[in-house]
């Protein structure tokens, strides 16, 4: 198998384009740096700030309701 000679533009692309991947690849490492854990937030307890409202009997419950005109239930 033949193999053309390289010249020396080729050989200074390739470098150039070899150390432009080096610095992709490790610009893209850098950035992956482990950040802090935090919690789900579906194992977060939000009773705290949940507004406290009295529950309501099923047969009153559509009494609650506010329907906009034109609409109706």
């Amino acid at each position: 198998m033949y193999f053309p000679p390289i010249n020396r533009n080729t050989k200074f692309a390739f470098a150039t384009l070899a150390c432009l991947l080096a610095l992709l690849v490790g610009s893209g490492l850098v950035s992956q740096e482990k950040e802090p854990v935090e919690t789900d937030a579906a194992d977060k307890d939000y009773a705290a700030e949940l507004p406290r409202i009295p529950a309501t009997e099923p047969k009153d419950a559509a009494k609650t309701f506010t329907i906009a005109k034109g609409f109706e239930m």
